[in-house]
C-alpha cells in the first residue's frame, strides 16, 4: 500500500475474551501496544510511514492475555497524480462494412512527462466492455470487425503505477456489404465518325442488381501519336457517380474506345463494357501569327505557330511565300518541334505568307486559310546597278577598256546617287591571292574607261551605288587580259661606254608606268668576234678587248612564262686592256747567291686597285729536261720585289701579270737576267755522322748547301790524317786505320759542268779515331714485321760490329705503351748478355708501337752504343677471353667460381661485363663489370635452377673509352646444372645417401618416432654430427623408431633441400612384398592373411600389429624397400596354421 492511507485490520473473537490489546512493529523500532481493552474485531489504522508494518491481536479474559499470529503489510511512497484523459480521440471513420477496418488515433494527455502506455476498450452489439489492447504508440488499427451493429471505443491513458484515465467514448456502425455490380447497360456515343476537333456524349444505365451508391471507372483506349506505336490505355474518371459524360475535342486520328466499369462502395467491381467511335478528315488550323505586317527591304520578319494542345499525331510544317505572282516554298517540311522562323525579306512590295502542315499518313490542313501579308518598302542598302557591261572582254598589254551600267530601278539623275567602283586583279605574284582594292571613289557618272592594262589574267570589276550614308549591293562584270610578249622597256642604257678589261657594265632600264607584273630578268651579252650569247651579270668582270654588245630580257614570274622581245633593243660598249708598263731588272747578269730587283709601272691611265702575279721561268736541274715555270709572287701591291739569292745557273724569264680584285688578270710583260758563275757557292753544313769512330770503321758524312741552291752536284772527300798535313782524296766506306783526329774537307761541283767547283779547303770537320769498344753498335737491326695484330710475335735479328773481332754479348731493351691511359711509356732490360744475334718477342697483347733497342757488350763488360727498331701492334678487335673449366657436373643450389683472362702475357687496362644465358631463356643477363686494374676476374654464382646455362664475358679497351672490345660469341662457357636430388636410405643399420660433388658437407638430422610419426605432427629433429663430406651412417645401435634426413651444403650458408625421409628401427624384421605405397606412418598396422581362416568376417577379417613391440614390429622404410624392389610380401603370423608363411594380401595402417 502507499504512505498516507488506512489499512484494515480484522480477525475473530475466541470464546471468552473479554477485550482484545493490538500491537505493532514499524519499521526500525520495536514492539509498541497502540490499543487496549479493544472489544471490537476490527480496526482502521492510518499509516505514514514507508516500510514493513507487523501487526498482531492479544485475546484477554480475566486469567490473561494470548497472542495470535502476525501479519504484515509493505507502505510504500505514493504515486504522483495520474494522467488526464489523452485527447483528441478519434475513430477514422463512423460506418464500416462486415470484415473492415477502422483507426483509432488520439494524442497523449498534456501536461504530462511520466512514463505512459494506452489501454483499449471496446463493447461490442449487446456485450460488455472489455479491455482489447495495450499499446505504446497513440494509434491502432482494429482490422476484421464481422459483428454488423453498433461498436463503441475508449482510450485509456495509463502510468508506470496502472492509475488510469479515460476518454470520451465512439461508436462505430458496422453495416452488411452490398453485392458486386452487374455490367452497365444502355452504353452509347452521341456519333461514331467524328472530325478533328469534335466532341461525343456517352451515356448509360445503372446495373439492374444495385440500389445502393455505385461508381463509375470510365476508361479510354486511343491509337498511340505515331504509327508504329502502341495504342494509348488510360483511366480517364475514377469513382464517377454520374450516368452521362462528354469528351470534348478529339484530336487523336483513328477509332477510340470508351469502357465503363461500375463499383459498389466496397469497390468490388463489375465486367467492362466498351463502346467506339472514330476520328478522322481534315486537319486543325494551326495557329499562324508574324511579328511584323509592313518592313523595309531587306529586313527580317518572324513567323510563329502552334498545334492545338489536344492534337498530338506527329507533323511537318511548310511555309511558302507569294511574291510578284509566284508562289514558292521558302522552308520545309519542318519538325513538329520547329514552331518559329525568321525570314529575310527581299522583293519589294506585299508579299503573302501560307502554313501548311500535314502529318504522317498525308493528311493536311488547308493552307489558304493561313494566308498573312507582309509588305517591304524598298532600301539602298539592298539596290544593285543594272545593265552593267565592259566594251571588250579579252585584250593585250596596253589596251583600254570601256565600263557602262544603269542605275537601279526606281532611281533616277535627281536621286543623288554616286558609284563605289571596286576592281580585283592577279597578284603581281606568283601564289598570293589577288589584289581588291577601291578604284573609283563616289563616280558620279555611268561610264569609265580603265587603261592602259598591264595585269596579265582576269580583272574583276565592281559597281556597288551609294547615296550620302549607305551603299547597295555589288554587281560584277570581267575582262581578260592575255598576251604572248611583254611590252617593251621604255628605257635600257649602260651607265659606262668603256671600262678597263677585268671591270664590268652597269644598266638603268625602265618598264612602262603601269606594268607592275613580277618578273625575272636576265643580261645577255654578245663579245667581240663572238655570235653566240652568253649570259652576263650586272659589273660582272669581262676581260677580252673591244665592243659587246647587250641586251635586257625581262619574263613574267607566272604560268605560262612570256617574255619581252630583247633581241630588238640592244645596247654596246666597249672593254680597254691592263697591262704594265717598263718592266725592268737592275742587272742583266749575275753570280752564284747575287740578287737582283724587279720593277714596273702601273698601267697608263688605270686607277683602280690592282695586284701583280710574278712568275719565274728557269733552267731545269736536270739535263735534258724541259725549263720549268711556276708562280713566284701572288697578289704583290708594289711595283717593285727582289729576287734572290740566285742559284740555277742559266738565263731566268720574269712575266708580271696585273689582276683584279676578283682574281682576274690582264696582259703579261716579260723581261730576264742571266746567272753565269765559276765557282760554286760553299756548303752551310758540313758534319760528320759521329764525332769518334772505332779503329779501322768507315766514316760518313752529313752536309746541306744554301736554301735555295738546286743544282745536281758531285761532291769529293779531302783529307789530312793524324800528324800529316798532306791533303789526299778521301774514298767513302773506306776504315780509318790511325789512331788520333782526321780533318775532312768537302768540294762541290757541277754535274753538267765539272770545272765549275766550290772551293777546296773552305769547308772542314774533324772526327777522333780510337779503340774504345763504347763505340761499337750493331749492325743491320731488323724486326720481322712492322705491323702486327694481338698474339702475334716477332724476329729480331742483327749482326755483330764487323770492325769488332772478338766475341760480344747484347743487351736488349723494351720500351712500350703503358697498359694504362695517360701514364708515360715502360722501358726495361729484356735480355742481358744474351749470346745469339736473333730473337723471337711473342706472343704480344701491348697495343701501339714497342721499339727495341740493342746494345753490343765485349766479354770483360764494355758496352758499346744503342741501336733501335719498333713494331706496331693494332687491332679492330681484342684477343678471345676463356673461362677456367668448371667441374664436370653442376648442381641447382651450388656455387661455382666463374674465372677468367685473356692470356697470361695480356695485360691491357680493360672492363670485363660478364653475362648469362638462364636456362629457356634467349635474352642475356648481365652479371657484373669489372675493372682489370682494380678487380679480379672471378664471380661467384649459384644455379638456381636446372637447365642449361651459358656464360659469356667481354673485354673492352679502357685506353680507347671502350672502342675495342673482344667477340662476346667467343667466349660460350656452357655448364648444365642437374636438379640435386638426395635419396637416403638404409640397408643392415647402415644409412646412405647421394654423393655429389664439390660439396662442403652434409647434414643428418633423427627424429623420434617411437610414438608415431605422421604426415600432421611437427617432429623433434635433431643434427647428428657427421665428418667432413661423408656419405653414409650406422644406425644399427640406434634403438626405437627412428626417421632420418638429410641435405647437401655448398658452404655454411647454401644448401639444398632435404631428401626424402626414411624410418628405420634396427630391431624390426625384414619383410619382402609388394605393398601399396604409404604417405603416413603409424605404429599400428593392420595385415590381411590370404586363405586365413582364422580371422572372419565376424571376428575382424585382420591382424593388427604394434610396431612399437619387439615381436613383430615392421617399420615404415622396410615396407617401402619391399614395395620399391617389387618383391613378393609374405609374413608369419601366430595363426591358425602356425609356422606358415603366408602371403599378405592387404596391409594397413591405424591412426
Amino acid at each position: 500500500m502507499y504512505r498516507g492511507n488506512t489499512v484494515t485490520l480484522s480477525w475473530s473473537r475466541p470464546s471468552g475474551t473479554q477485550y482484545f490489546n493490538l500491537w505493532v512493529l514499524k519499521p526500525g523500532d520495536t514492539w509498541l501496544k497502540f490499543r487496549g481493552g479493544y472489544t471490537s474485531t476490527s480496526f482502521n489504522r492510518y499509516i505514514n510511514k514507508n516500510g514493513t508494518h507487523t501487526f498482531y491481536v492479544e485475546a484477554c479474559d480475566a486469567s490473561g492475555c494470548s497472542a495470535s499470529g502476525s501479519a504484515s503489510v509493505s507502505v510504500s511512497e505514493p504515486p504522483p497524480p495520474g494522467p488526464s484523459a489523452v485527447r483528441g480521440f478519434s475513430l477514422s471513420t463512423s460506418q464500416i462494412y462486415t470484415g473492415g477496418s477502422v483507426m483509432l488515433q488520439w494524442q497523449p494527455p498534456s501536461s504530462y512527462s511520466g512514463s505512459l502506455y494506452y489501454r483499449l476498450r471496446t463493447k461490442k452489439p449487446g456485450g460488455n466492455w472489455f479491455v482489447f489492447r495495450d499499446v505504446s504508440s497513440p494509434n491502432f488499427l482494429r482490422s476484421g470487425i464481422n459483428l454488423a451493429g453498433t461498436h463503441y471505443f475508449q482510450v485509456q491513458a495509463c502510468d508506470s503505477w496502472n492509475q488510469c484515465s479515460y476518454s470520451s467514448v465512439h461508436s462505430l456502425s458496422v453495416l452488411s456489404p452490398p453485392p458486386v455490380p452487374d455490367a452497365v447497360a444502355g452504353l452509347s456515343v452521341s456519333k461514331t465518325q467524328l472530325n478533328y476537333g469534335d466532341s461525343v456524349k456517352i451515356s448509360w444505365r445503372k446495373p439492374g442488381n444495385i440500389s445502393d451508391t455505385t461508381y463509375y471507372d470510365v476508361y479510354i483506349t486511343k491509337p498511340g501519336a505515331q504509327p508504329g506505336l502502341p495504342d494509348e490505355h488510360f483511366l480517364w474518371h475514377d469513382n464517377f457517380r454520374a450516368t452521362e459524360l462528354t469528351r470534348n475535342e478529339i484530336y487523336r486520328r483513328g477509332a477510340t474506345k470508351v469502357g465503363i466499369v461500375p463499383c459498389n462502395v466496397l469497390n468490388q467491381c463489375g465486367p467492362l463494357r466498351e463502346v467506339s467511335f472514330t476520328v478522322g478528315g481534315t486537319l486543325p488550323q494551326p495557329t499562324f501569327t508574324r511579328n511584323k505586317s509592313v518592313i523595309r527591304q531587306g529586313e527580317q520578319v518572324t513567323f510563329n505557330w502552334s498545334l492545338h494542345p489536344y492534337y498530338k499525331d506527329t507533323v511537318g510544317y511548310t511555309l511558302y511565300q507569294h511574291s510578284q505572282g509566284t508562289t514558292r516554298k521558302i522552308a520545309g517540311p519542318l519538325a513538329a518541334t520547329v514552331q518559329s522562323l525568321t525570314h529575310t525579306l527581299n522583293e519589294v512590295g506585299s508579299s503573302t505568307f501560307y502554313l501548311e502542315m500535314c502529318n504522317t499518313y498525308g493528311e493536311c490542313n488547308n493552307k489558304s486559310l493561313t494566308a498573312l501579308t507582309v509588305r517591304a518598302t524598298p532600301v539602298i542598302t539592298h539596290a544593285a546597278v543594272a545593265q552593267l557591261a565592259v566594251n571588250k572582254s579579252d585584250i593585250t598589254y596596253g589596251e583600254h577598256v570601256a565600263l557602262s551600267w544603269q542605275r537601279p530601278a526606281g532611281y533616277d539623275e535627281n536621286s543623288g546617287l554616286v558609284f563605289d567602283v571596286y576592281v580585283t586583279k592577279p597578284s603581281p605574284n606568283p601564289g598570293e591571292a589577288d589584289i581588291r582594292f577601291l578604284w573609283r571613289d563616289n563616280h558620279p557618272s555611268l561610264t569609265l574607261t580603265r587603261g592602259p592594262n598591264y595585269r596579265r589574267g582576269t580583272i574583276k570589276v565592281e559597281v556597288v551605288p551609294c547615296l550620302a550614308e549607305q551603299c547597295g549591293l555589288s554587281r560584277s562584270v570581267s575582262y581578260t587580259l592575255s598576251g604572248n610578249t611583254l611590252p617593251a622597256a621604255t628605257q635600257f642604257t649602260v651607265k659606262q661606254n668603256t671600262v678597263f678589261a677585268g671591270n664590268g657594265f652597269d644598266f638603268n632600264w625602265q618598264f612602262p608606268e603601269f606594268f607592275q607584273e613580277a618578273v625575272t630578268t636576265q643580261l645577255w651579252v654578245k663579245a667581240p668576234e663572238q655570235t653566240a650569247l652568253q649570259k652576263y651579270q650586272v659589273n660582272a668582270p669581262l676581260h677580252a678587248p673591244g665592243q659587246y654588245t647587250f641586251y635586257l630580257q625581262y619574263c613574267d614570274q607566272k604560268a605560262p612564262t612570256i617574255c619581252n622581245d630583247y633581241l630588238s633593243h640592244p645596247v654596246t660598249a666597249t672593254v680597254k686592256p691592263i697591262k704594265v708598263t717598263n718592266l725592268r731588272v737592275d742587272k742583266t747578269n749575275i753570280n752564284y747567291g747575287d740578287s737582283v730587283t724587279i720593277s714596273w709601272d702601273k698601267p697608263n691611265g688605270y686607277t683602280g686597285a690592282l695586284t701583280y702575279d710574278v712568275y719565274i721561268t728557269k733552267p731545269s736541274s736536270e739535263p735534258g729536261q724541259p725549263d720549268q715555270r711556276f708562280l713566284w709572287q701572288r697578289a704583290l701591291t708594289d711595283t717593285q720585289v727582289v729576287r734572290g739569292p740566285n742559284y740555277r745557273r742559266g738565263q731566268i724569264g720574269v712575266e708580271v701579270h696585273p689582276c683584279l680584285p676578283d682574281g682576274s688578270c690582264g696582259e703579261v710583260t716579260t723581261t730576264q737576267y742571266t746567272l753565269n758563275g765559276t765557282t760554286l757557292p760553299d756548303a752551310i753544313q758540313f758534319t760528320s755522322e759521329k764525332p769518334e769512330y772505332y779503329l779501322n770503321e768507315s766514316v760518313s758524312f752529313n752536309w746541306q748547301m744554301p736554301e735555295f741552291f738546286k743544282e745536281p752536284i758531285t761532291a769529293k772527300l779531302w783529307m789530312t790524317s793524324p800528324g800529316s798535313q798532306t791533303i789526299s782524296l778521301y774514298t767513302p766506306g773506306t776504315g780509318l786505320t790511325q789512331k788520333g783526329t782526321y780533318t775532312f774537307y768537302l768540294q762541290t761541283c757541277l754535274t753538267n759542268y765539272s770545272t765549275v767547283c766550290s772551293k777546296q779547303r773552305s769547308t772542314a770537320t774533324s772526327v777522333v779515331v780510337s779503340d774504345n769498344a763504347t763505340l761499337l753498335k750493331v749492325e743491320d737491326l731488323t724486326v720481322s714485321a712492322s705491323d702486327i695484330v694481338y698474339g702475334e710475335s716477332v724476329t729480331l735479328s742483327w749482326k755483330k760490329p764487323s770492325v769488332y773481332q772478338q766475341d760480344m754479348v747484347y743487351d736488349v731493351y723494351i720500351t712500350k705503351p703503358s697498359q694504362y691511359a695517360g701514364e708515360p711509356e715502360q722501358r726495361f732490360l729484356w735480355q742481358d748478355n744474351y749470346t745469339g744475334t736473333s730473337l723471337e718477342r711473342g706472343p704480344n697483347f701491348r697495343r701501339g708501337t714497342i721499339k727495341v733497342e740493342v746494345q753490343p757488350c765485349t766479354l770483360s763488360g764494355q758496352c758499346g752504343q744503342l741501336t733501335e727498331v719498333a713494331f706496331q701492334l693494332t687491332d679492330s678487335h681484342l684477343p678471345t677471353v676463356t673461362f677456367e673449366p668448371l667441374p664436370e657436373r653442376v648442381f641447382t643450389h651450388q656455387t661455382v667460381t666463374l674465372q677468367w683472362q685473356i692470356h697470361e702475357f695480356f695485360q691491357e687496362h680493360v672492363s670485363y661485363t660478364l653475362y648469362v644465358k638462364l636456362p629457356g631463356q634467349q635474352q642475356l643477363t648481365m652479371l657484373g663489370e669489372f675493372d682489370s686494374r682494380t678487380e679480379k676476374s672471378r664471380f661467384q654464382y649459384q644455379f638456381t635452377d636446372a637447365g642449361e646455362y651459358i656464360f659469356s664475358v667481354q673485354a673492352c679497351d679502357k685506353k680507347t673509352n671502350g672502342a675495342i672490345c673482344s667477340i662476346l660469341e667467343s667466349s660460350e662457357l656452357v655448364a648444365n646444372a642437374e636438379p640435386l636430388r638426395l635419396t637416403l636410405s638404409v640397408e643392415n643399420g647402415n644409412l646412405q645417401w647421394t654423393d655429389v660433388a664439390q660439396i662442403s658437407h652434409y647434414l643428418l638430422e633423427v627424429a623420434d618416432c617411437t610414438q608415431g610419426c605422421t604426415n600432421g605432427k611437427v617432429l623433434n629433429w635433431q643434427n647428428i654430427p657427421l665428418s667432413g663430406a661423408q656419405t653414409h651412417y650406422d644406425a644399427s645401435k640406434v634403438t626405437g623408431l627412428s626417421a632420418y634426413r638429410v641435405k647437401a651444403c655448398f658452404s655454411d650458408t647454401i644448401c639444398s633441400g632435404w631428401s626424402n625421409q626414411v624410418l628405420h628401427d634396427p630391431n624390426a624384421r625384414l619383410l619382402t612384398g609388394k605393398i601399396a605405397e604409404f604417405n603416413t606412418i603409424s605404429s599400428l598396422v593392420r595385415i590381411r592373411i590370404k586363405g586365413d581362416t582364422c580371422k572372419r568376417t565376424e571376428n575382424g577379417r585382420f591382424w593388427t600389429l604394434d610396431l612399437l613391440t619387439p615381436a613383430g614390429s615392421v617399420t615404415y622404410n622396410l615396407l617401402k624397400t619391399a614395395h620399391t624392389q617389387d618383391r613378393a610380401l609374405v609374413f608369419s603370423l601366430p595363426t591358425c596354421q602356425t609356422d606358415k608363411d603366408q602371403p599378405i594380401i592387404e596391409l594397413y595402417q591405424d591412426y
